[in-house]
């Protein structure tokens, strides 16, 4: 196999490049069962940006603006045992006070 790969020198050398050790960190991290949740939880917040954005393209008024934060409030998560963020949001709100 050598005579084939590299027939001019005396050793194979593979090249390692100075940023492996970094990418070995990103591989064993991106392995934990954090970093999924993570990667789940982000990918939702930005399917609620494009919801808004699709929302907002029509009409800026406050009303438009009430209407949409009403509408994300009332959907239920399951980070939160699907309640909602407003019922989540009235618990916490009722245990401190």
């Amino acid at each position: 196999m050598k005579a084939k790969c590299c027939p001019n020198t005396s050793i194979r050398k593979i090249a390692r490049s100075v940023h492996e050790a970094a990418r070995d960190v990103a591989r064993r991290i991106a392995a934990t069962p954090e970093y999924v949740r993570s990667r789940h939880e982000r990918k939702k917040v930005e399917m609620l940006f494009a919801h808004l954005k699709r929302i907002l393209k029509l009409d800026h008024s406050q009303a438009t603006l009430n209407e949409v934060a009403r509408q994300l409030n009332s959907r239920p998560r399951k980070t939160l045992n699907y309640e909602t963020p407003a019922e989540r949001f009235s618990q916490s709100v009722a245990s401190t006070g």
